[in-house]
């Protein structure tokens, strides 16, 4: 890959034709190319073994990463100070290869029942790139809400509440869209997403 992107040429347009800018790419990969997804997994590819060498379980869709990590009733401080350990070391790696980690997009929350999240309550944040992150109550992963208690009480509210919305305007919907299209359009949305969040926190209580 090191080997293509520096010659990579990467072209931007305005007023398309009248103006053309081309420089080439030597850091990252074009964004909003054909083959930018794919370059950007081939470029973010260490990250995934910096998580595995810590024994710390990962799941990554695109530029979103997210960590997994069991916490022991009794020694959580050193599972956090391990998980701490973890995220400096990617930010490292993101800091040599002129990407960030954004504590101000990153969130923290721990998923257990009642009775063993209240093992933790002396743990209010999480250290991310040397910022306290403070644990959440719910958070937001793919479009899908999570809470702490690891159910979708949160999401399923708000999709009731998007799809009772766009109920209310299929009346201005033209007859031509079906009732099976209206379900696409409306439902689907916000369920398709929940088997890919589920998958990492479900992998990890078994």
């Amino acid at each position: 890959m090191a080997s293509v992107l520096p010659h990579w040429p990467s072209s931007v347009g305005v007023h398309w034709p009248a103006f053309i800018h081309t420089c080439s790419v030597y850091l990252g990969v074009p964004q909003g190319s054909v083959l930018g997804h794919l370059l950007f997994t081939i470029y973010t590819s260490p990250v995934s073994s910096i998580v595995n060498s810590y024994s710390v379980k990962q799941h990554q869709y695109a530029d979103d990463t997210q960590l997994f990590i069991s916490l022991s009733p009794t020694g959580y401080s050193a599972d956090i100070s391990h998980l701490t350990k973890c995220l400096t070391t990617v930010h490292s790696w993101f800091c040599v290869n002129g990407m960030a980690l954004n504590p101000d997009k990153s969130d923290a929350i721990i998923i257990g029942t009642h009775q063993r999240s209240s093992s933790y309550c002396s743990l209010a944040s999480v250290d991310v790139a040397g910022s306290a992150v403070p644990l959440a109550d719910h958070i937001k992963v793919l479009g899908v809400t999570l809470d702490h208690n690891g159910t979708l009480d949160h999401h399923v509210s708000a999709v009731c509440k998007s799809a009772y919305y766009h109920i209310r305007a299929m009346r201005h919907y033209p007859p031509a869209i079906t009732e099976t299209l209206r379900y696409h359009m409306v439902i689907s949305p916000g369920l398709e997403s929940v088997p890919v969040v589920t998958d990492g926190w479900t992998a990890l209580r078994a």
